[in-house]
């Protein structure tokens, strides 16, 4: 048995390792290659607006940070005796999913964004594939954390 939730244990945290590398990657290529200072102004070609650079580099933050907190959480789930991590331990695949609609909201925006400008290179389709990655490590990991839990369960029994 712990055997088996050691194995959904350790795929579940390279998962969180790869959001946090992917939202890494997604937040340096837009910084270092799209986004540009010239003179005192700052310019974003790719995406017609700095604005919308910035919204894009928000977003790759918020997927690096939350990717930590799910690694922590995974770690700490030793604490699940404890009722407030307990309550945080079972809420872990509801806080990977709720990351999924804000991802797929920010590739839906960046393509039109790009369409709009009629902007494509590797630099734009890299994002789009690391964005596509991280949607799919949030899932495996929910999906995983949800059979672990079930076996946990069944285990108990």
């Amino acid at each position: 048995m712990m055997n088996e939730i050691a194995k959904f244990n350790v795929l579940r945290w390279l998962c969180y390792l790869g959001v946090i590398f992917f939202s890494f990657l997604i937040n340096r290529n837009i910084s270092n290659n799209l986004k540009f200072k010239i003179g005192s102004k700052i310019w974003c070609p790719a995406f017609g607006d700095v604005t919308r650079c910035n919204l894009a580099i928000l977003v790759s933050s918020m997927g690096f940070f939350s990717g930590f907190g799910l690694l922590l959480l995974g770690v700490s789930a030793d604490f699940e005796e404890k009722s407030f991590f307990k309550f945080i331990y079972r809420s872990e695949p509801v806080f990977s999913l709720i990351q999924v609609p804000v991802w797929l909201g920010l590739l839906r925006s960046l393509t039109l964004w790009t369409k709009e400008v009629d902007s494509l290179g590797w630099e734009i389709w890299s994002i789009y594939f690391y964005i596509v990655i991280n949607v799919l490590f949030l899932t495996i990991s929910a999906i995983l954390c949800r059979i672990e839990k079930n076996v946990r369960a069944s285990h108990k029994i």
